[in-house]
């Protein structure tokens, strides 16, 4: 006896499903998604379903063809990797400051064929959470790599990047500045380790 699964067509439910061709072309040619909500006149609802969907297209069509990879007779592959940095929006409105992801792809030179593309980026993380256990174990008194949290940018971290970008002879001209209370941390820190 054989079973046969269907899920039946992928866009089932959808109406206007020529409109997919067109969003994917928009999203990979960077169109804003305001510009293309007026293009498509759709709504923000239909926008966010399509892109859902045509995210779910994307996976299976990799996952198709990296199940077969194993069946292809390689004798050698020669990959090429490389690094981009993206500028993103900020993630929160009372929080302005711009993110920077750093995604690495790797590729086949021959084929252009791209098999992986990591972003450091972790939804999974508490931000409060990480801070306070951070504080708590007193993280930042250690070398970088040493840290527990050492993939995560801690506002210490944050602070102290923002200070070097700030000239010494202007440093210590400011009553209060920021070097005063990044140095008191520190050193509040680093008494309460030893």
């Amino acid at each position: 006896m054989k079973t046969f699964v269907t899920t039946g067509k992928p866009a089932k439910g959808q109406h206007d499903t020529h409109q997919n061709k067109n969003l994917f072309n928009m999203l990979v040619n960077q169109v804003a998604l305001s510009r293309i909500v007026k293009m498509l006149d759709i709504s923000w609802e239909v926008l966010y379903h399509r892109i859902d969907f045509i995210h779910r297209q994307c996976l299976a069509f990799a996952a198709n063809r990296e199940r077969r990879l194993k069946t292809l007779p390689i004798e050698r592959l020669y990959m090429a990797v490389d690094r981009q940095d993206y500028l993103v929006n900020w993630t929160e409105r009372k929080d302005k400051r711009n993110v920077s992801l750093m995604g690495i792809a790797v590729s086949d030179n021959k084929t252009g064929y791209v098999f992986a593309n990591a972003l450091n980026f972790d939804d999974s993380i508490d931000r409060n959470a990480v801070e306070e256990h951070s504080t708590e174990i007193i993280d930042t008194a250690l070398p970088a790599p040493f840290r527990k949290y050492a993939r995560v940018w801690t506002k210490l971290d944050y602070l102290e990047t923002r200070l070097r970008k700030i000239p010494k002879s202007k440093r210590t001209a400011i009553p209060g500045a920021l070097i005063d209370d990044i140095d008191e941390t520190y050193k509040h820190r680093h008494r309460t380790r030893m």
